[in-house]
């Protein structure tokens, strides 16, 4: 930017103008670019449309963050969609449990957001129900259904989230079906009785 005693101005622009950079943090009085995968620098980032327009309500400022919030969740989601692709072979375990933290972090983005439109809210589903297939892959069914189940209260229509819920359901039921059978086992000892 340009020292105020070269650039001609209003005495209005001149003095809101002045007032924001009294307000502004020390980092965000030089010219830093908007970056969605960055969201500190997205949300402190400022450029001259914000300068000209200081006089918005803070409502506005809440959602353009939302907006940057929302991208770099997204990407984070998709990274993890191209990580969960390379999952086969020798490489499964590994690539589920790296996609899994990459929609980790898309969650947390997501949670940024003060009021999720209906459209972020799709975007939350399919991330749950995709971290919740990484979890089954890794066989961790209680957080695979803990997964589907926010994937459901946010989008009751996600049809991969209820699949999932009822894999990991019967998953969940075997394996207490296991137990049971096991401790039973263990107390009438080594040598099964018929009853």
């Amino acid at each position: 930017r340009r020292p105020f005693a070269t650039k001609p101005a209003s005495p209005d622009s001149a003095t809101r103008h002045a007032s924001a950079s009294k307000t502004a943090p020390k980092d965000v009085q030089g010219d830093q670019q908007k970056d969605p995968t960055h969201p500190e620098k997205a949300r402190h980032g400022s450029s001259d449309d914000e300068s000209s327009s200081e006089s918005d309500s803070d409502g506005a400022e809440g959602a353009k963050v939302g907006i940057d919030w929302l991208a770099a969740g997204i990407k984070c989601k998709e990274d993890g969609n191209a990580e969960f692709r390379l999952a086969k072979g020798e490489h499964f375990m590994s690539r589920s449990k790296s996609a899994a933290e990459l929609y980790s972090q898309a969650l947390e983005h997501f949670k940024r957001i003060v009021s999720p439109d209906q459209e972020t809210k799709l975007e939350i589903a399919r991330t749950h129900a995709n971290r919740a297939q990484c979890m089954i892959n890794l066989s961790q069914h209680q957080d695979a259904l803990d997964h589907c189940v926010s994937a459901l209260q946010a989008d009751p229509t996600n049809w991969k989230a209820s699949l999932r819920q009822s894999l990991c359901h019967v998953s969940i039921a075997g394996s207490l079906v296991k137990k049971i059978d096991s401790e039973t086992e263990a107390k009438r000892g080594s040598k099964p009785q018929n009853e």
